[in-house]
């Protein structure tokens, strides 16, 4: 995801989805760490992604 929201830059914006908030929690952080700034992370399964 970070590769991606530096690909997509302030314009764009990259989704992750995970079946579980504490994989969420751990994903923003390291976005956050990186300085990354154009993404979402949403708690969702593979059968339901939301749109």
């Amino acid at each position: 995801m970070i590769v991606a929201s530096n690909l997509v830059g302030r314009k764009g914006i990259v989704c992750g989805i995970d079946i579980t908030p504490e994989m969420l929690v751990k994903a923003k952080r390291n976005l956050e760490r990186a300085a990354a700034s154009a993404y979402d992370v949403l708690v969702a399964g593979a059968e339901k992604i939301p749109r």
